[in-house]
């Protein structure tokens, strides 16, 4: 049986940090966003379930700016490819691993693609 699944998901998340600009050689560029995935408790507090990177990839031409789009403790939805990283630390040769939301569409309110 050939079956094609496809990893989307589409979460909340609040923009911890200011987004990491990296440029490739061609031309094209990822941004990186330090989130957190917040929730409301029954007290009425927010609070944090984990910590999660966003991934915007732009090709050659495409403005990688997002701080017009996104300001740190901002509250926002992506839709994306969800995975884990894992790498072993070069300092203690322990294995780390960290989730990743890759190549993030960011979402608008009335869930238009907002670039």
């Amino acid at each position: 049986m050939n079956v094609n699944i496809q990893n989307k998901v589409q979460i909340t998340l609040k923009l911890e940090k200011e987004p990491d600009v990296h440029y490739f050689q061609s031309g094209g560029s990822v941004v990186t966003c330090t989130c957190r995935h917040p929730f409301i408790n029954n007290e009425g507090e927010e609070k944090t379930a984990f910590f999660i990177e966003a991934k915007f990839w732009f090709r050659e031409n495409e403005d990688p700016d997002i701080s017009d789009k996104l300001a740190v403790g901002e509250v926002f939805e992506v839709v994306g490819e969800l995975r884990r990283e894992s790498w072993k630390d070069k300092n203690t040769d322990a294995w780390k691993e960290k989730w990743v939301i890759n190549n993030c569409e960011l979402l608008v309110s009335d869930r238009e693609p907002a670039f």
